[in-house]
């Protein structure tokens, strides 16, 4: 399905996502839960923005989008096409698209002020794609005090540096797209990871670091896993591995953590339901 819809500058095609056809040189990988993080998205906002594509329906910019409504079941798709560019322009555009956008840095009290506004407001913000880590170090660190206090206060300075998250950094991003692929191309969603209480996790990423930069014949004996799964690659490769694994048993910690805190809540509500049915069935037999 095809239709067009004339505006100012340019023409935009509603297309199939499905007919569309992903840029083979699209360095960009597109992890399972990002994809769910834009289906949701779409159901919140809508579909908004275009999908870019040449004269073959081949995608420039959108891979990640086109994978989310095709998920999300949509018919068509608003497309905007771009014709003229040779090879090399169109690799280079889906290049740019990618980082250019990542190159930006979030105000984070202005971020954190509306992230609060929000959350009062009752607005889901896991549709918003920030992490649970971030959100929470946001609303930790980033809202301004009530009204009232520290008015007219002027703070002591910090002894310690402000921290400034470094964006962009290639050894970073290399090991959230590792740690995507585990989850998106391995299987190991956090339900497998969950599995592994007895420091499988880290010990995997130790033989990363400690053994995939020399060579030897076989896995180490301290490898946790079956045979078949130590792949040791170049030094950097397995330094980026290790480090993936890294952060699967942090997350692993944290729901552990949250798994334990939701149960001493509930075990608590329960301790206090006990003791207010106790206390009326004493008040009863008191009369």
């Amino acid at each position: 399905m095809n239709t067009q819809q004339n505006t100012q500058h340019d023409i935009i095609e509603h297309i199939d996502p499905e007919a569309l056809t992903p840029h083979p040189d699209n360095s960009m990988k597109h992890g399972d839960g990002q994809i769910t993080q834009l289906v949701a998205s779409f159901e919140q906002f809508g579909f908004n923005g275009v999908i870019v594509i040449d004269e073959n329906d081949v995608v420039l910019a959108g891979h990640g989008r086109r994978l989310a409504a095709i998920r999300a079941g949509m018919k068509t798709v608003p497309c905007l096409r771009r014709t003229g560019l040779n090879d090399a322009q169109k690799r280079a555009y889906i290049i740019a698209d990618n980082q250019i956008g990542r190159n930006g840095e979030w105000d984070e009290t202005v971020l954190a002020q509306q992230l609060a506004l929000l959350k009062d407001d009752g607005f889901d913000l896991d549709t918003l794609g920030i992490g649970a880590d971030a959100l929470a170090s946001l609303s930790d660190g980033g809202a301004p005090p009530p009204a009232g206090e520290g008015a007219g206060v002027e703070k002591a300075p910090s002894s310690a540096p402000a921290i400034k998250r470094r964006r962009g950094v290639a050894a970073i991003e290399d090991v959230i797209t590792e740690r995507e692929r585990q989850v998106a191309i391995e299987g190991w969603a956090p339900a497998h990871d969950d599995t592994y209480r007895g420091g499988e996790l880290p010990a995997a990423a130790a033989c990363y670091a400690l053994y995939g930069s020399v060579s030897q014949d076989g896995c180490p004996q301290q490898w946790p896993f079956a045979a078949e799964w130590w792949k040791p690659g170049e030094p950097r490769r397995n330094m980026v591995k290790a480090a993936a694994l890294l952060v699967a048993e942090i997350e692993r910690l944290d729901r552990a953590e949250k798994r334990r805190v939701v149960m001493a809540e509930a075990a608590a509500k329960a301790a206090a339901r006990a003791a207010e049915r106790l206390d009326r069935a004493a008040a009863k037999g008191g009369r």
